[in-house]
């Protein structure tokens, strides 16, 4: 009976112990994968926003134009064209113009409706790019004017907004937008940096105005910006597919790593064989000389039986040789 109960406590220890080896190892390999999936998507995502952030320029850019003009003599009155200097730089950082990337470059200005611009009638706006060695890149010549408005509509326009104009939340001015460039590709050997933006009037009056530049996508560029999630789906699934490759490849590499060429393999192989005979030859060479020639065979299983044949040995003989003049062609040793 006691010895049953020991048997049985032992058969209920070695289960348990095989389930426990079975679930740490399947525990391990659940954490590996587990593991090795999180490093693959986080590499996915990190290799997209990368390439994201390397191929998609600058969607948008604005900076506000501060025109400044010669004052004449007198001290009253422009005695010079309203310029402005603007930096095409991102921050002070990186240029915003991408090689090979077509943008929309717009000023819009904002003038109020005052009698000395509604009778100014058309004057031109001009944009000059400069590259780093202060050579001229493109120009640009647009002209601008203010909307028409009749004097019943501006009468009309004031009775209806003025408690707007008279608490400050509206103002009599428009918004003029000027188009500059409508296809404006930066050249890569003379990339853009600096501009000046030049209205060509003496009388013009501005309260502000504003350079506004935007990024024209086609193409991948196109599907990234205004489809980013689909995009970003079947990048970031594409870079999963190509990770997985490599390291369903890399262990194939470590698995097989033991393998070696076929000359060494061939070697090692004779080289065991040779390791495992010489004791099997000596013990024949032993049985040989105790039982005889006739039961010199081999007793290991799944080893091919080998007669071996054995020198007779002749004193006589070895006697008569031994001291004979040696023929003019040999050596004597």
């Amino acid at each position: 009976m006691l010895f049953f109960y020991l048997r049985t406590v032992d058969r209920i220890l070695n289960l348990i112990s095989w389930i426990l080896s079975t679930l740490s190892n399947n525990i391990k390999l659940i954490l590996s994968l587990i593991f090795l999936v999180s490093i693959i998507l986080w590499l996915s995502v990190f290799s997209y926003g990368c390439f994201y952030y390397v191929y998609m320029p600058i969607v948008s850019f604005s900076t506000p134009v501060y025109f400044q003009f010669r004052v004449c003599d007198d001290g009253s009155g422009k005695c010079s064209f309203p310029s402005a200097n603007i930096s095409l730089y991102n921050d002070g950082q990186s240029v915003i113009f991408m090689s090979g990337q077509s943008y929309h470059v717009m000023l819009e200005m904002d003038v109020p409706e005052s009698p000395v611009n509604q009778n100014l009638g058309m004057f031109m706006v001009r944009m000059m790019v400069y590259d780093r060695q202060g050579q001229e890149v493109k120009v640009s010549s647009r002209s601008a004017i203010l909307q028409y408005r009749s004097q019943l509509l501006r009468i009309l326009e004031t009775f209806v907004f003025s408690p707007f104009l008279l608490t400050g939340y509206a103002k009599q001015k428009q918004i003029i937008p000027v188009e500059l460039f409508s296809d404006y590709v930066d050249d890569a050997y003379r990339p853009a940096v600096t501009a000046i933006i030049e209205v060509r009037n003496t009388r013009v009056e501005i309260y502000s105005a504003e350079l506004k530049v935007l990024a024209e996508f086609t193409g991948i560029r196109y599907l990234m910006y205004h489809w980013s999630i689909t995009a970003a789906v079947v990048g970031i699934a594409f870079n999963i597919m190509v990770f997985s490759f490599i390291t369903v490849l890399s262990w194939l590499g470590l698995s097989n790593k033991e393998i070696v060429s076929p000359t060494r393999d061939r070697a090692v192989l004779r080289r065991g064989r040779q390791d495992t005979r010489a004791p099997l030859r000596q013990e024949r060479v032993a049985r040989t000389e105790t039982l005889g020639p006739d039961t010199a065979q081999s007793s290991v299983p799944g080893e091919p039986e080998e007669t071996m044949l054995l020198t007779p040995h002749y004193p006589w003989l070895e006697d008569s040789t031994r001291h004979r003049q040696p023929y003019q062609q040999e050596n004597v040793t």
